[in-house]
C-alpha cells in the first residue's frame, strides 16, 4: 500500500549530474513522482547539495523519436550508500 503524499512512478531514464569541477557523473532515474526522484549514481552525494542535471526523457508513445533532454537543477534531499 502506498503510503506517500505522491505516488512514484517507476522509469528507467538515463541522465548526468555536473559535478563542481565540470565532471559529468552518469546517473540512473530509477523513479519520479510529482515532488522529486530517486536516482542512482556510482558515487555518494551530500545531503543539501544542488546540481545541475540532464535527463533523457523517453517519448510517451514509445516511438523511435529521441528522448527529450531536460536540464533541471536538483537537490539532494536523502542520500544512502550501498555496497
Amino acid at each position: 500500500m502506498e503510503l506517500r503524499r505522491n505516488p512514484r512512478i517507476t522509469v528507467t531514464w538515463r541522465g548526468f549530474l555536473k559535478m563542481n569541477e565540470g565532471h559529468l557523473m552518469p546517473i540512473r532515474a530509477q523513479n519520479v513522482s510529482e515532488s522529486g526522484l530517486m536516482l542512482l549514481c556510482p558515487h555518494s552525494l551530500p545531503v543539501n547539495k544542488q546540481y545541475q542535471m540532464m535527463l533523457e526523457v523517453p517519448c510517451i508513445d514509445h516511438s523511435d523519436a529521441p528522448p527529450y533532454k531536460v536540464a533541471c537543477r536538483v537537490s539532494v534531499l536523502h542520500s544512502i550508500l550501498s555496497g
